[in-house]
């Protein structure tokens, strides 16, 4: 806590120091209102509360009375004769922080350190949760271990009690209600956005067991063991909270209170542990009637498996490398991206704000350092060397991350020939598809290449007909590069971020006009509601309980096919159909058309021969196609 005064007031301290107008014994004696009161008469309000919080954190020392006298050097910068005099009167002390003097209360202290005010009662309740982890400390060995499981986790529920009961006071102390929200609009404005976009974020992220599969991928592949024990232990946690428990308490206690975090281990190297998930920015959904205990289950899921799973690749690289002789240093940063959550750097200050703008960032970076076996990431040990370094074991993840995707892709190939696309270029690049349902077993992954792919060949290929397009061919209407670039970065927006762009283009992903009630009761569905209304609606879809089933465990499903949506074409054609059939009729053949056309285009694309024709033969074959079976419906109706 450092804190100095400034000269003048300095000067006025010391004098009345000299004087005798402050008596070390008597501010001991008196409440912490009663201090702040006294030091603003002589240095005004402004200081007051500095320089008692200092005092205070004084007190708090074991030598009380030598706490003091640094005090009073620290803010003054007394003479050696004053020093001596103010010494004196201090050693003379006999009791500052007795038992029987409670009424020192030190809540300025409290204020500067925690940033809140508190009640007695509160700081009383803070005093023995202190306590009660030094005592339950103790028991520590002094190799950071303890004599039993049961002590070790004693400790750790201790020190999650005390973080529990500060954060609820936190949450207490920083409401902000509508007095505030007129008084400051801009920041209550902020804050509305903040708690929306959270809101949206977190409830899409409910309803599933999904970090098994998107940001325990990872994982799966590098440290199969420990993917599978923390796998099972998320669907017991599931289990434990419908049944009352308070699951995270004791997942709290278990990391908190291993070697690697009693050491300083977690914290030096920055592991995640304790954090916010960016899936779950906020726990309001756990107060919506019926669904806040299925979301309560959902968020301590992929909660508990994020921290186990960080802690125990942790104390396994840790491990590795005091038995080799290798470096330590950043471990913590490769054990953060093998879970989803790469470091985003400087932007770690406006990560909030990323997170309301773009779905996942960290997650985003976390493949980024992946697919490049952190070639851009610094302070990770050197790559050609005996022992253990980050360096290299994130090159050793990498070659095993790819080359266990690569194999699921070629066994999916294999059985069902042609469900796999591998042209980087299409958006189909590294899933499985069957029908109109695409599964991402890549984790995201695959998007990043893609990206890159089309950039690098400047053409683009498509997910639905197979058709190549080249970028920055200068002719009216073609993509270009930058196209390419704005597509993926609109892919990415989060949920709110997502609805503001669709309503400001007036058009969907399905080519559709959305209009606000559609937006926003989209903007609060979980995804596995989203997903299960796509493959419902799509007759060519996968098995629905297939597709539920996968993406809840985190094997990303998307259902699409071509469509032409005739209620938004202003050509003569369409125009005097629907006068002379009506809007019923328009959609009914309109459908119809969408299901002949997609039956037909899904059984070219099965057939070998399909491949093997040029790209300029396929587009003409389909658009002759489209234009018989448009035909033949107009003649129909």
């Amino acid at each position: 806590m450092a804190y100095c005064l400034l000269k003048p007031l300095a000067d006025k301290f010391k004098t009345a120091l000299s004087k005798g107008d402050i008596n070390p014994a008597q501010l001991s004696e008196m409440t912490s209102k009663e201090r702040r009161e006294f030091f603003s008469k002589i240095i005004g309000e402004r200081d007051a509360a500095d320089i008692n919080a200092l005092f205070e954190s004084k007190l708090l020392l074991k030598n009380q009375q030598l706490g003091m006298i640094n005090w009073a050097k620290k803010v003054t910068g007394i003479s050696q004769a004053t020093k001596q005099d103010i010494i004196s009167k201090i050693e003379r002390l006999d009791s500052v922080l007795s038992p029987e003097n409670e009424k020192t209360f030190l809540s300025d202290l409290i204020r500067k350190r925690l940033g809140i005010d508190i009640t007695t009662k509160e700081a009383k309740k803070i005093t023995e949760l202190s306590s009660n982890i030094k005592t339950t400390k103790s028991k520590m060995n002094t190799d950071f271990s303890f004599p039993s499981e049961e002590l070790r986790l004693a400790y750790g529920r201790s020190v999650v009690d005390l973080q529990d009961y500060v954060k609820d006071l936190k949450v207490r102390t920083n409401k902000f209600g509508l007095a505030e929200a007129k008084s400051e609009p801009i920041t209550a404005l902020k804050k509305g956005i903040v708690n929306i976009g959270g809101l949206s974020k977190s409830l899409k992220a409910s309803l599933d067991n999904s970090v098994i599969g998107r940001q325990g991928l990872k994982t799966l592949f590098t440290n199969p063991k420990i993917w599978l024990k923390n796998s099972k232990k998320s669907f017991e946690d599931i289990v434990k909270v419908f049944g009352g428990e308070n699951v995270m308490r004791e997942i709290k206690a278990d990391v908190l209170s291993r070697p690697n975090s009693l050491n300083g281990l977690y914290n030096k190297e920055r592991l995640a542990v304790g954090v916010i998930e960016e899936a779950y920015p906020t726990s309001l959904p756990e107060k919506i009637p019926g669904l806040g205990r299925a979301f309560k289950a959902s968020e301590t899921a992929f909660t508990g498996f994020q921290y186990r799973t960080r802690a125990d690749l942790f104390d396994k690289y840790v491990e590795i490398a005091e038995k080799t002789g290798g470096d330590i240093i950043g471990i913590g940063k490769l054990v953060n991206s093998l879970t989803g959550r790469g470091s985003i750097g400087s932007a770690e200050k406006i990560a909030t704000e990323l997170n309301n703008v773009f779905f996942s960032p960290r997650l985003f970076k976390s493949n980024l350092d992946t697919l490049t076996a952190h070639a851009g990431s610094s302070n990770m040990g050197r790559f050609f060397t005996t022992g253990f370094s980050a360096k290299k074991q994130a090159a050793k993840n990498t070659l095993k991350i790819i080359g266990g995707i690569a194999a699921i892709l070629a066994i999916a190939d294999a059985v069902s020939p042609g469900s796999v696309e591998w042209d980087a270029r299409s958006a189909d690049f590294g899933k499985i598809k069957i029908g109109d349902t695409r599964f991402d077993v890549s984790g995201g992954m695959s998007s990043v290449i893609t990206l890159i792919a089309r950039n690098l060949r400047s053409s683009s290929k498509s997910s639905i007909t197979g058709l190549i397009s080249e970028l920055n061919t200068g002719n009216y209407g073609s993509r270009t590069r930058l196209d390419t670039l704005i597509n993926f970065s609109q892919n990415k927006l989060s949920p709110v971020a997502s609805t503001f762009n669709r309503l400001y283009e007036g058009e969907t992903f399905e080519g559709k006009k959305p209009t606000f009630g559609s937006e926003a009761k989209n903007l609060f569905a979980p995804l596995p509601i989203t997903n299960y209304q796509e493959l419902k609606d799509d007759p060519n879809s996968a098995n629905i309980l297939l597709g539920i089933l996968a993406d809840s465990l985190g094997i990303g499903t998307n259902t699409y096919s071509a469509t032409e949506d005739w209620s938004e074409s202003n050509s003569k054609e369409m125009t005097e159909f629907k006068e002379r059939v009506g809007e019923d009729i328009l959609n009914q053949a309109n459908d119809e058309f969408n299901q002949r056309y997609n039956d037909w285009l899904l059984n070219m694309i099965r057939d070998t021969q399909w491949k093997q024709i040029d790209n300029d033969t396929k587009g003409k074959l389909i658009s002759n196609k489209k234009r018989e079976i448009k035909k033949d419906i107009l003649t129909k109706y």
